[in-house]
């Protein structure tokens, strides 16, 4: 009877036991490949935007003076930035030398910043000397690009732009500029982020949104941040095909713009757009001062252009077409660089983005520095057209 009641009992520790033992093996497994994604991609723990002020809901997000971040990422490399005495990644020396050159100054968000690429590989750097070559008078470019600096920022900004008294301003829009229209810190309480440090903010931040989310959503957003899900999609995104279909595959939020019908979301976004490029190309009149405005596409949109083939409820040049109406509209000056993606290779275009984090690379902000510098001389600035 004693040994019955022994062999049931083991019975039951093997239905216990087996199952604990595959648990562990598969979280033993995961332990392992995740060690290993972390080691080939380590994680930059510390943010550039410890190099922001957040919380300034006047003057909107702009750079600490003085402030310098170094970048260690597995896509970027080793970057350094330094926010001069303006808030920016040039000095103020750069104007004061600049002399009877034609200043331009440049404004926009992360891919007008250049982050992610040192300041001498950005497009901003590169964009004068290309214009050096085409022009018997010198050009010097004043970058005023900030993260975080969409629609509203770049308008609450604005007035920095007008104190440097360019002889032109040049404005980079890409949709996340459009999709974050109207993104402000604080959006509630500026005492309350003012006196919080950024990890707090940052944290709160994360809190809240798990918080509006189901526990299912919340895990696998939990995994995708995971070493391993990095590793998993830079090998995907690496190949053309295989990108485009997992990026299309995202929420409206995220590739909702590529589509031939735009969402009501996207509407709201691009009818806000217009409403602080309205603003922004007001001031820009009033002091007498051209305003230039070009699209830059994302990855996906790019290698959509590129490709010239797309499923029929897509349009990769809806955006664009639309951000050219709403500039022509204003009397302003519109390049039209993204339909010069189609002389592209695709296997060039995959080297101009960072497969994961998806803003242009060094050779991204080069090519964006060219097909700018390409449109400029061409005439429709009177001043820089080209004397070759």
């Amino acid at each position: 009877m004693n040994e019955g009641n022994s062999n049931l009992r083991m019975r039951r520790w093997d239905r216990l036991l087996l199952p604990a033992l595959s648990f562990l093996t598969i979280l033993g497994s995961f332990g392992i490949v995740e060690l290993a994604s972390r080691a080939c991609f380590p994680e930059q723990r510390s943010i550039l935007a410890s190099c922001f002020v957040l919380n300034d809901a006047v003057h909107g997000v702009h750079g600490k003076p003085g402030c310098t971040f170094v970048e260690k990422s597995s896509e970027s490399g080793t970057v350094h930035y330094a926010f001069y005495d303006r808030g920016y990644r040039n000095p103020s020396r750069l104007l004061e030398d600049a002399g009877s050159r034609f200043r331009i100054v440049l404004t926009g968000s992360s891919i007008a910043l250049a982050e992610h690429v040192r300041q001498s590989q950005s497009a901003a750097a590169i964009l004068p000397q290309l214009l050096d070559q085409n022009r018997g008078v010198k050009v010097v470019l004043y970058n005023e690009g900030m993260g975080f600096g969409f629609a509203q920022n770049t308008d609450l900004r604005f007035q920095d732009v007008l104190d440097v008294k360019p002889n032109l301003i040049l404005w980079m829009i890409t949709p996340y500029d459009i999709s974050g229209a109207s993104f402000v810190i604080p959006e509630t309480n500026p005492v309350q982020w003012g006196n919080q440090s950024l990890l707090v903010k940052i944290r709160s931040r994360i809190q809240s949104y798990f918080a509006n989310e189901s526990p299912k959503q919340a895990l696998t957003d939990f995994l995708g941040r995971t070493g391993t899900a990095f590793a998993l999609r830079w090998i995907l995104y690496r190949s053309p095909s295989l990108y485009l279909k997992s990026y299309l595959s995202q929420v409206d939020s995220e590739a909702g713009f590529l589509r031939r019908n735009l969402s009501p979301a996207w509407t709201v976004d691009l009818q806000e757009t217009g409403r602080f490029s309205a603003e922004i190309s007001r001031k820009a009149h009033a002091a007498g001062i051209p305003l230039v405005v070009t699209y830059i596409p994302n990855h996906a949109q790019a290698e959509m252009i590129a490709t010239g083939s797309w499923p029929k409820e897509y349009d990769p040049y809806r955006l664009n077409q639309i951000v050219q109406s709403m500039v022509v509209n204003q009397g302003d000056i519109f390049l039209n660089v993204a339909p010069e993606y189609r002389d592209i290779p695709v296997a060039d275009i995959q080297q101009d983005y960072l497969p994961v984090d998806g803003h242009p690379n060094a050779a991204g902000q080069a090519l964006i520095a060219r097909l700018i510098a390409q449109q400029l001389t061409s005439g429709v600035v009177p001043e820089l057209r080209s004397v070759q």
